[in-house]
């Protein structure tokens, strides 16, 4: 055996380099102690962990068990020789790990270089060892293991984006694409090898690639990302040259000493798709909605023309409409005849809204004509329901109360038709109920109606109120009834004056803001 100084090289330890990765394990083999102890306290300066071995039976028992990052091996010791401890320990090596093995040996042959080389020897070192030249290929080693350890960090990384269903792109901060998974493959079209090297703008519509060789400019000078963190949808470009709506969430990460950005993309093409149709549901409405609102406005004007007149401003008459929806299917009309009575329409059309306010239609031209060419109200009435019975869909009829004030005779002539009694309030403090004695208008054919009127005299000053079953029904928020027994203490708080605004005033304290559940109508005729 040599002696150590033969064997060993006497040169100063150099330390390790800044940019060395990390300490290294390394696993001596030598079957001499001396060259052992040597070798590791020069290794062990440069904060090495070093495992030892004496033969090649335990070095491959401590590569085992010990799993080094480096093997400087002997060649000439007992048992199994270098080159067959080296086969034996690169058998033994993980697919996803290189250890590199230096061999160490004072053989100077090329055929025994070419036989460690054959057996798995990634580098040679001559004996006696110059320990400059270790410390050097050491660092070098070491770096290498640093770069298989990111490259192995890497592959678990692809791993795990590669079974992610949304597409992972990650570049360097120049946009050049450093990993692209399996999703980003189904998403674009292009192969990992196809992509990899190349600038990200190629999956880019033009304007967005433009914007972000801006971005990445901005950025270089600034160091300032302006997009991280946040979800963007764009349009993408497919291999084939389509265009995509993806979603895009950029976040910037340090890898390998360097910054990186990591973009998550989600084909959005559905949500898209959904969206436009939401969107074209959303005009659609839209336009519905305001063709008929205008419909509506037009149809509102158009009935409030036809059923109301100048002529119910009337100083005798006091009257209130509320509707419970747009359209009110109560309605009170007035006209005075050319003898100077008053005629008045208190009706209340079955159901609510346009299709109750159309209703009363038919029965406002005939009381406004009538009335003016003098007909007498039995004449008017029977006519009414004669247009209705002919006109109206089955189960439709109209409510209704009609009745002529003769100021000057002191008398009333009354038609009521399924309306709630009329109330004569005199001036005494006297309630009159005139009841419903018939059916409303619609329902019998012209020979079954019955248009007999009723005539009652006043005396003394007094009212004639006619009020909707709106009114009577009117309901709390308690589910309570306004009821006849309000409208009466209403009528006697007047005290001789109209009852027209306290029975108001006493309906909105009722209603306590509540809408309505039916039309409402109040007309008051001053009676003197």
């Amino acid at each position: 055996m040599n002696t150590l100084d033969h064997l060993l090289t006497k040169q100063p330890a150099i330390a390790p380099t800044p940019h060395t990765p990390r300490t290294v394990k390394i696993l001596l083999v030598d079957d001499s102690p001396e060259i052992l102890s040597v070798v590791q306290a020069l290794l062990a300066a440069d904060n090495h962990r070093i495992v030892t071995a004496s033969n090649g039976l335990e070095a491959v028992e401590k590569f085992i068990h010990e799993q080094p990052d480096l093997v400087l091996m002997d060649v000439v010791m007992p048992d199994i020789d270098g080159f067959e401890t080296t086969r034996r320990i690169k058998a033994l090596a993980k697919d996803d790990k290189w250890v590199p093995v230096v061999m160490l040996t004072s053989l100077d042959e090329a055929a025994d270089f070419a036989r460690g080389l054959d057996a798995g020897a990634d580098d040679y070192l001559t004996k006696p060892i110059n320990a400059e030249l270790l410390c050097t290929k050491i660092s070098f080693m070491k770096r290498v293991v640093a770069l298989q350890a990111n490259l192995f960090e890497l592959k678990q990384i692809q791993t795990i984006f590669d079974h992610v269903l949304d597409g992972i792109i990650a570049t360097n901060e120049r946009g050049i694409v450093v990993s692209y998974n399996h999703g980003a493959e189904r998403l674009f079209g292009y192969r990992r090898e196809e992509i990899l090297g190349r600038n990200i703008t190629m999956l880019m519509s033009i304007p967005e690639a433009h914007r972000h060789d801006a971005y990445v400019a901005r950025y270089r000078s600034s160091g300032q990302p302006t997009v991280m963190g946040m979800g963007r949808d764009i349009f993408g470009r497919r291999k084939d040259g389509s265009m995509i709506p993806i979603s895009v969430g950029l976040t910037e990460v340090q890898w390998a000493g360097a910054r990186h950005f990591i973009g998550i993309v989600s084909d959005i093409s559905e949500r898209k798709r959904l969206e436009h149709m939401q969107q074209r549901t959303a005009d659609a409405l839209q336009h519905y909605h305001d063709r008929s609102e205008e419909e509506k406005r037009i149809t509102q004007e158009l009935v409030a023309r036809m059923v109301r007149n100048k002529e119910l401003e009337d100083p005798q008459l006091q009257w209130h409409v509320l509707p419970s929806e747009t359209f009110s299917g109560d309605l009170i009309a007035a006209r005075r005849a050319r003898d100077g009575k008053l005629f008045v329409l208190t009706a209340d059309a079955t159901g609510h809204g346009l299709a109750a306010a159309i209703s009363l239609l038919p029965v406002v031209g005939i009381f406004y004509a009538m009335v003016e060419k003098g007909f007498a109200l039995v004449d008017i009435v029977a006519e009414m329901n004669k247009r209705l019975h002919e006109t109206m869909p089955i189960g439709r009829f109209l409510a209704a109360s009609v009745f002529s004030v003769d100021q000057a005779n002191h008398t009333i002539e009354i038609w009521n038709g399924g309306m709630p009694e009329r109330l004569l309030c005199q001036h005494d403090g006297t309630m009159i109920k005139l009841h419903s004695q018939h059916t409303p208008l619609g329902i019998l054919p012209f020979e079954q109606f019955d248009a007999t009127c009723e005539a009652f005299r006043w005396e003394n000053t007094g009212y004639l109120i006619a009020l909707s079953d709106g009114v009577l029904e009117a309901r709390n928020s308690r589910g309570e009834a306004l009821g006849f027994e309000r409208i009466r203490e209403a009528v006697q708080s007047a005290r001789g004056d109209s009852p027209f605004p306290f029975i108001l005033d006493r309906l909105k304290d009722h209603l306590e803001l509540t809408p309505p559940h039916d039309d409402i109508s109040l007309a008051v005729v001053t009676l003197t």
